[in-house]
């Protein structure tokens, strides 16, 4: 687990620690959870790769923070909104995906020139550039240096077909996988 994450998952333990003896009711806590421990993990998760063990274990201790102990319902409910039954927590793993997807609108940016860009057309060289982008490729058979951009590449292709629902990418030719 990279050095970043050690850091400031201990930095959370020992928050959670101070917090606890406050005894704040379950609103209370998810607002904790959101203003003072969340914001630990989101700078370093919107610009390194995140592993999965360091998810896991934010998700432990800010649960067993909430619960007091053992979950007490499905967590994935716990992100509802309000009118559903829901807590509106913020699931730390979609956010990294959506810090993920903030990068790619910055690097396909028509005014952007800035490093990002110019480094994963580079990356990407080899099959086609940015216009992978646009293409129907499968993350398995890209091969690039950074996991930065491969879990970026990951997230587009997981969401795409939610905001193509007409599958235009399907359409082009080059790195088509299907």
């Amino acid at each position: 687990m990279a050095k970043n994450f050690k850091q400031r998952l201990k930095k959370i333990r020992n928050a959670i620690n101070l917090w606890k003896s406050r005894g704040s009711s379950i609103h209370g806590k998810v607002n904790i959870i959101k203003t003072f421990l969340l914001p630990k993990l989101r700078y370093p998760s919107s610009l390194i790769s995140t592993p999965s063990e360091v998810i896991k274990e934010f998700n432990n201790l800010v649960f067993h923070f909430l619960w007091n102990g053992k979950d007490r319902v499905i967590r994935s409910s716990t992100y509802a909104p309000y009118e559903q039954g829901g807590l509106k927590m913020i699931d730390y793993e979609t956010m990294i995906k959506a810090l993920r997807l903030s990068w790619l609108m910055r690097i396909t940016d028509e005014d952007s020139s800035g490093f990002w860009t110019s480094y994963l057309n580079y990356l990407l060289d080899n099959e086609g550039g940015l216009f992978l982008l646009q293409c129907n490729y499968d993350v398995n058979q890209i091969n690039i240096s950074s996991t930065f951009y491969q879990d970026l590449l990951v997230c587009w292709s997981n969401i795409r077909e939610i905001i193509d629902p007409n599958n235009g990418y399907k359409y082009v030719i080059w790195n088509n996988k299907d």
